[in-house]
């Protein structure tokens, strides 16, 4: 299989520095061509603007998301300094789990694991990561695995913000639909 089908390691085009991809809590920071995965803990996303751990309604990441207001930027910018905050952790999805590649939602990148390791990785321009085939597909007509945890966030933000729990993370796979209706 040629390697563009396959993915490229995610800084191999990229200059040092962090890069989200999207609102999840994993970003990646790059450093000499090599891709380390890190986290937000507690349900909090990372701001590139920051370059902190925030809450949902004010990382940029999620910004225009659909989820969260475009308005909300200058107050974020603002609050920053005093909201809650986490520094940002690496990432243990890796732990115990087997060599291979895990998509980590609707998005071109994905998680490597080797060696326990994680490894940001990245598909061709608009493909994602198929987990059974270990193949970059189309987005838009083929199935594609999706995490539970990303899922969970989704279903379940509301829920987080007024009840003010910690949804536990979750590192199962499963099958949950196209990405694209």
């Amino acid at each position: 299989m040629a390697d563009a089908e396959r993915g490229t390691g995610f800084c191999e085009r990229r200059s040092d520095g962090t890069f989200t991809v999207g609102c999840i809590s994993e970003f990646f920071v790059c450093s000499s061509s090599f891709a380390f995965v890190m986290f937000c803990p507690s349900g909090l996303f990372f701001d590139e603007n920051v370059q902190k751990c925030l809450p949902r309604w004010y990382a940029s990441a999620c910004r225009g998301s659909g989820n969260v207001p475009l308005k909300m930027a200058p107050l974020a910018a603002a609050l920053a300094s005093v909201l809650p905050s986490a520094e940002p952790e690496e990432s243990g999805f890796c732990a115990g789990r087997p060599d291979g590649r895990y998509n980590i939602g609707c998005i071109s990148a994905y998680t490597a694991c080797m060696n326990e390791r994680a490894i940001a990785m990245e598909c061709p321009s608009s493909l994602v990561l198929d987990e059974p085939s270990g193949e970059c597909l189309d987005e838009v007509s083929d199935h594609v695995i999706m995490s539970q945890r990303v899922a969970i966030v989704l279903l379940l933000t509301a829920a987080l913000f007024a009840s003010i729990f910690i949804i536990p993370r979750v590192h199962t796979s499963t099958r949950i639909g196209r990405c694209h209706s």
